[in-house]
């Protein structure tokens, strides 16, 4: 005996499948828009501009910040990003008020503080 399988059933069965497939991959599109902003927030934060910067180090760093600016201001990156920032603010400055640096160590951490406290405003108050 065959069962008669209606073709109604088989457009459902088609369109459910094809609504799947986009749904999954709006997720790759999105995990992949997270995981780049992830890294290039971490690259932004691991770059140090050099005591005496050349032209390419200056612009390397203002792409890095724009490109920081630019993840933490994704609505719902901005958490992350923003906690991210806090955290390492209060790293540096638990670095600098419980190991007592030396100078140049003290200069480097108060930098990283002021820059990270200027990325945060770039996000929360673009210009």
């Amino acid at each position: 005996m065959k069962i008669p399988f209606p073709r109604f059933a088989a457009a459902s069965l088609a369109l459910f499948l094809t609504a799947a497939a986009a749904h999954a991959a709006d997720q790759d599109r999105d995990a992949l828009e997270i995981g780049r902003a992830i890294i290039t927030v971490d690259k932004a934060f691991k770059y140090e501009l050099p005591d005496n910067p050349t032209p390419a180090d200056t612009a390397k760093s203002e792409t890095l910040t724009k490109a920081a600016v630019e993840a933490g201001q994704i609505t719902r990156l901005y958490p992350w990003v923003s906690a991210r920032i806090t955290q390492e603010i209060a790293l540096a400055q638990s670095q600098l008020r419980d190991t007592h640096p030396d100078e140049s160590q003290t200069r480097k951490l108060n930098k990283r503080i002021a820059y990270l406290q200027h990325l945060k405003l770039l996000i929360d108050a673009p210009l």
